[in-house]
């Protein structure tokens, strides 16, 4: 027996061997199998010599561990079926003892096998974690630690033996994930979880947990639990975050001022958006408005306290201010006022987080109603615009040491983008109002100009009234048509909103009412069509072109029509969308002009003043005096 189990030894540990570890062991199955039939069933003995049996029984354990039982069930159940064939019934007992040992020797094979791949595993991850820089540790299948390199072990001071150690250092998600992730490991050896846990204490505070599988000869896992450093990695994370949340509050607070007005509500909104978001209890703005400054808006605070303040700051409500009492706010003013314009800001601004003693030593009055509120921390924050000094940010909050300087340069910016905003406000307040007072100013001038002119023309009518002479009544109310003409731009100007162009659809529409009525023409016998597009003229060339219409239809109502029972007058007037130039056209199919005239040269005064108007406006014009008279003119607004 013991040549055979040497001889297994140095067949299982053969290279070879390992390759052909199944057809191998079927093929001692077949043999011992062949022994049993020639024994038997051949020669008729009663006892079989099973030495040979042993080998493929410790082969199988040496490499299967505690699988080697099939092979032992197997050898057992061919000597006791052997038995029974032979119908010897004693030694069924024997050959049942036999199957007894050959499963005592696979099962002592198969644990001794494992016991020393055991501590040979383990002297070789001692080996390798001890090398290792990060801290690490060996996990077996139940979830126990059963080695741990220095680092490991420093880090949490040799406590814990298990993985339920992990659970007070991390959520209960990650602890459930990281225990589902161990199964997994030992189950289908996945490498399936990575946490992040803080470790109180530790200087590096921050660790990534990684878990990986290490399979083993015998089918089994151990896992490898690496934790990383990434307390650098984190602190870039939170100050990447806490630089993007300051930002993002920053844009808010933009937002919040530019679409609401500066007043309590507004500016309301906003401490609640920097309460919220910096999680500071309370905090206030006081503004210096008209020569005082006041308690803008506060939260955080209830009624009681805010009187408290209101009453107790000599800033806020004016009270005579004794040397070694003055508030914060009065302590920052008076600090601002003695400083340099340059420096004003930093010198003024003041924070502690010790109201107790500050109130206790320094005789500031602010800092007693303050402590009632349970605050201990406090700040005072100047921002200036323009024109100065325009308040204080005031800041307070329950918590010691609540304030640092990282936290005040944040303050600083949000304040500072509040100042500019209602610096800003203020100037568009202030636009607005004189852009209002210039409006009503031009309003008015053009209302003044229009009832000037109104005056004229009632003068000129007046004075045709007591004229005899038909020329001189006909001069007369030519100009008062030009007045009137004049007149009616200053009030379409008045009625306009930008005071700046006027709608040339309606004037002409207008126009020519007031010129058919002024020269009583029937409105059956003399037809005028209109064209005119929708469009807005600035008053630059409204006044020029309002005078030209005005000479062209003037001339037409007057003499194209004379001894002639009907005609019409065409008026057009078209601006192009692709060069902006302008088209006026006005014609009519009167009775024409004498051969001898000659535009501009002859004619009367009005051919004059429609050459000088048409010279204005800088114009290119074509006249047609064959059939009627035409007017075609192409200027550029």
């Amino acid at each position: 027996m013991t040549p055979a189990l040497f001889y297994a030894v140095i067949i299982a540990r053969h290279k070879i061997m390992k390759r052909a570890r199944i057809p191998l062991i079927l093929m001692l199955l077949v043999s011992s199998t062949l022994l049993i039939w020639y024994f038997r069933v051949v020669n008729r003995h009663e006892i079989i010599f099973t030495h040979l049996f042993y080998i493929p029984i410790v082969l199988s354990a040496f490499w299967w561990y505690y699988r080697s039982g099939f092979v032992v069930l197997y050898l057992s159940a061919a000597l006791i079926t052997s038995d029974l064939y032979a119908g010897d019934t004693v030694m069924i007992l024997h050959d049942a003892v036999r199957g007894i040992i050959f499963l005592a020797v696979g099962y002592t094979v198969a644990f001794l096998r494992r016991e020393k791949l055991r501590l040979f595993n383990l002297i070789r991850y001692r080996q390798i974690i001890s090398s290792m820089r990060e801290p690490v540790a060996i996990l077996n299948g139940g979830g126990d630690i059963i080695l741990r390199n220095e680092k490991f072990s420093g880090l949490f001071h040799d406590n814990g033996h298990d993985i339920n150690f992990f659970r007070g250092l991390m959520s209960d998600e990650d602890f459930s994930c990281f225990r589902d992730s161990l199964a997994r490991c030992f189950e289908k050896g996945e490498t399936t979880f990575t946490s992040y846990i803080k470790i109180p204490g530790s200087p590096a505070g921050f660790f990534s947990v990684n878990l990986s599988p290490v399979a083993q000869d015998d089918n089994s896992a151990d896992a490898v639990l690496t934790l990383w450093d990434i307390t650098e990695q984190k602190k870039t994370e939170e100050n990447l975050k806490t630089a993007l949340d300051r930002q993002k509050l920053v844009i808010d607070v933009l937002n919040l001022l530019n679409n609401q007005k500066a007043g309590s509500d507004g500016i309301k909104s906003i401490l609640d958006l920097v309460k919220h978001r910096t999680a500071v209890e309370a905090l206030g703005i006081i503004l210096h408005r008209e020569g005082e400054f006041r308690l803008h808006a506060i939260t955080g605070i209830d009624e009681t306290l805010r009187e408290k303040i209101e009453s107790e700051c000599s800033l806020i409500n004016h009270q005579h201010v004794e040397p070694g009492t003055l508030c914060l706010c009065c302590r920052a003013l008076d600090v601002y006022n003695s400083s340099e314009a340059a420096t004003a800001d930093d010198a003024a601004l003041f924070w502690s987080n010790d109201i107790e003693r500050l109130a206790g030593s320094d005789g500031l009055s602010m800092c007693g109603c303050i402590k009632e509120g349970g605050f201990k921390s406090t700040a005072v924050i100047p921002f200036s615009g323009d024109e100065g000094l325009l308040g204080f940010f005031v800041l307070f909050d329950s918590a010691g040491n609540f304030f640092n300087e990282e936290l005040i340069d944040y303050y600083r910016g949000v304040v500072q983008s509040i100042g500019i905003a209602l610096n800003r406000a203020e100037y568009e307040a202030s636009l607005k109002k004189t852009i209002i007072e210039k409006e009503h100013l031009i309003r008015e001038v053009h209302h003044r100009v229009k009832n000037n002119m109104q005056v004229i023309t009632s003068l000129i009518s007046l004075q045709a009234s007591r004229q005899t002479d038909e020329d001189i009544r006909s001069v007369l109310n030519d100009c008062q048509n030009r007045v009137r003409a004049m007149a009616l731009v200053q009030e379409r100007l008045y009625n306009s909103s930008d005071f700046s162009s006027i709608n040339f659809q309606n004037y002409i529409q207008t126009l020519v009412t007031m010129l058919m009525s002024s020269f009583r023409i029937d409105r059956q016998r003399i037809r005028v069509s209109l064209d005119v597009s929708d469009i807005n003229i600035g008053i630059n060339t409204a006044i020029p072109l309002a005078q030209l219409i005005n000479e062209i239809l003037s001339n037409s109502f007057k003499h194209a029509f004379a001894g002639r029972d009907n005609g019409i007058v065409n008026v057009s007037l078209h601006r192009s969308e692709e060069n902006k130039n302008c088209t006026l056209e006005i014609s009519d199919n009167g009775n024409g002009l004498r051969g001898d005239v000659v535009f501009p040269q002859g004619g009367n005064l009005g051919f004059q003043l429609i050459d000088a108007l048409i010279k204005q406006l800088r114009g290119k014009y074509t006249f047609n005096c064959r059939t009627g008279v035409s007017f075609i003119i192409l200027f550029n607004e």
